[in-house]
């Protein structure tokens, strides 16, 4: 019993330390999506006139509420699997205990994380790539699990777009500048 209870841990543990760097990530670029849509979104107020100007409201508060949106639901979702962790350890221990078929990808996953050094980010999100599909028919028997694998498997595709659209508001900065210059 106590090596499931172990191997449940460690699973857990390297989980763990890979929300927790990714939740850093997260709230690093939702500092950055606040600062540059915000000075962007502003500039273009300045900037703009007439029925242009109309348009950078609707437009520069949907793109940058999806920007801000997205990095803070990545974050908040990480920062979550932190505060259940016990919870998860008793999900993982379940799932090996009973011979669920995403087992042997909980334990690729410790033992890859082994190898590698302790919580290499690529190891763990590969694996738990593939127990998404694994876990994800028994949603009600394992939520906290189930929650943690969809937070992880998010994470890449929430911070792109947070990214991606301050880019482009950054982009924007220059040329509003140059408009209020020139005007």
């Amino acid at each position: 019993m106590t090596e499931l209870d172990d191997l449940a841990r460690r699973a857990v543990g390297g989980v763990t330390r890979f929300a927790a760097r990714a939740t850093r990530f997260a709230r690093l670029v939702l500092i950055v999506a606040v600062l540059v849509d915000t000075l962007s979104f502003v500039l273009g107020l300045v900037a703009l006139e007439g029925g242009i100007r109309t348009v950078w409201v609707v437009l520069g508060l949907a793109f940058g509420g999806m920007a801000v949106g997205s990095a803070f639901l990545a974050r908040w979702r990480l920062a979550s699997i932190g505060r259940h962790t016990s919870e998860l350890v008793a999900e993982v221990r379940s799932l090996i205990e009973y011979g669920h078929p995403a087992t042997r990808t909980v334990i690729d996953a410790v033992e890859a994380d082994e190898r590698e050094g302790g919580g290499s980010v690529l190891v763990v999100s590969r694996e738990f790539f593939s127990l998404r599909d694994a876990v994800g028919v028994r949603v009600r028997e394992f939520r906290k699990l189930t929650s943690a694998v969809a937070a992880l498997s998010s994470f890449p595709g929430l911070v792109l777009s947070a990214i991606g659209i301050s880019v482009v508001f950054a982009v924007l900065v220059p040329i509003f500048l140059l408009a209020l210059a020139v005007g």
